[in-house]
């Protein structure tokens, strides 16, 4: 299963069914401690966070968080807690105003790294930091990177957006390598209420595309039968974005995204950046 996703579409309704559609029955399981996982959904306006920084499952099914979903725009992440306390506040996906950010993998030399990171931050994003995570910190630091720009609000494009995002991963890299550590691989989502960015460094990242009739098949099960005849499914349109795998997806419908890749999500479909 996925521990970090992204979903944009043009119907609010269908966005909990295409998802599930999408990821089936896929879970991860807890192991040796329990798991943590949060969504954070876009629609009208409105910001949600649903967060959930222990849950004492066995295992947590994608599918299972957005059950009550209605949203246009979604990034969720369920993984295995390494850094910080098991709290809300360090319990991804974080927000700051419009943009929501959730990533997967771990800063290399956290430790030694963070102090220099966070005296580089404007005071109003030191502020803004809630918890102790190295995801909460990264995040911070690419907003600093839009900042200088004056992008911070909505004026950010998708490709300003990812060059924040990779310019922080490089900055973090060679902080990483002045302490004497190899960066580690990252793989990171931010979205707002029109688009998901998505900044790739390590492999098993995908993207699905869903904008024929056919491809919302695995999805109707769960749709009545008086609404099965008032939509029209050929105007749906849906973009996943899905990483970290425990196994690599075998529907026909999932593309590869190689690592060192930025791409854009809106609901007209899918944009490689340079």
């Amino acid at each position: 299963m996925p521990r970090l996703f992204g979903i944009i579409g043009n119907r609010s309704d269908f966005t909990r069914r295409v998802l599930a559609g999408a990821v089936g029955d896929a879970r991860v399981e807890a192991r040796s401690q329990p798991l943590a996982w949060g969504i954070g959904m876009h629609d009208g306006g409105e910001v949600l966070l649903k967060r959930r920084p222990i849950d004492e499952r066995p295992s947590v099914e994608v599918r299972s968080l957005v059950s009550d979903a209605r949203a246009e725009v979604a990034i969720g992440q369920v993984r295995r807690p390494e850094v910080g306390a098991h709290c809300t506040e360090n319990t991804q996906p974080f927000r700051y105003r419009q943009w929501l950010y959730a990533q997967t993998g771990t800063l290399a030399a956290m430790q030694a790294i963070r102090s220099e990171l966070f005296a580089n931050l404007p005071e109003f994003l030191k502020a803004a930091i809630a918890g102790q995570t190295d995801g909460e910190l990264f995040f911070a630091t690419a907003l600093s990177f839009l900042r200088d720009q004056s992008l911070l609000d909505f004026g950010a494009s998708a490709s300003a957006i990812g060059d924040a995002l990779r310019s922080t991963s490089r900055l973090c890299a060679s902080l990483a390598d002045q302490a004497g550590e190899a960066a580690l691989p990252m793989n990171h989502l931010v979205a707002d209420p029109e688009r998901i960015v998505a900044w790739v460094e390590r492999p098993g990242a995908y993207v699905r595309a869903f904008t024929e009739a056919s491809d919302f098949e695995e999805s109707l099960d769960e749709v009545d039968e008086l609404r099965r005849r008032a939509v029209d499914f050929t105007r749906l349109k849906f973009f996943v974005f899905a990483s970290d795998f425990d196994e690599e997806p075998t529907h026909h419908g999932w593309k590869p995204v190689a690592p060192g890749t930025a791409l854009t999500l809106t609901r007209a479909g899918i944009q490689v950046h340079a």
